[in-house]
């Protein structure tokens, strides 16, 4: 209850990050299993993993981009929904998707810049939840949904609709394909 504290142990140590970047460390929980905790270190492009409900983290893979300080903010680090040990990573660059609960990442094909992904509910018949992204798919920039984890891309969006971006996207748990959006300074929408 925020009575006591406890130092964590196996993360990187703070580093300095321009005034108007909020952090340089993104962690996520896992959304099924409460004992998993994943970290993603936007500065050095490395990943970490706590097995023990974040007492302690250990270094598990520097595959991932590093983010250059003036973009510090497109970096992210989701757990996916009902789906233990799926994480996916934002780097402004390529989206990294791991399987294996943090051990390892692949660069998902077709997704060349990634500035925010979020969750939704599965399409009818699938168990996956759907994934939305903000980013750049097969040489579009735009708003996407997939509902295979990544295989293949849909653009839920037109050239006329950017909102100059967004680094905050995310589905309704409720409603397939409701997806909510939130570009800097526009308000948020739907």
């Amino acid at each position: 209850g925020g009575a006591t504290w406890v130092e964590v142990h196996g993360l990187p140590d703070p580093v300095k990050v321009p005034d108007w970047a909020q952090v340089s460390l993104r962690l996520a929980a896992d959304r099924v299993n409460p004992k998993k905790l994943y970290a993603f270190d936007e500065i050095s492009g490395k990943g970490f993993v706590s097995d023990d409900g974040g007492m302690t983290f250990r270094f598990t893979t520097g595959a991932l981009n590093a983010v250059p300080d003036y973009n510090l903010v497109v970096g992210s680090i989701q757990a996916a929904p009902e789906a233990e040990g799926h994480v996916w990573v934002t780097t402004g660059k390529e989206l990294f998707h791991s399987s294996d609960a943090g051990e390892t990442y692949v660069s998902v094909a077709n997704v060349e810049e990634s500035y925010a992904v979020g969750f939704g509910r599965a399409a009818p018949g699938r168990t996956h939840p759907a994934l939305y992204l903000s980013g750049k798919v097969g040489e579009t920039v735009g708003f996407f949904r997939s509902d295979d984890e990544g295989a293949t891309f849909v653009r839920i969006n037109d050239d006329a609709h950017q909102y100059g971006g967004a680094n905050l996207i995310i589905g309704d748990a409720r409603v397939y394909g409701r997806v909510y959006v939130a570009p800097g300074g526009r308000g948020i929408l739907y």
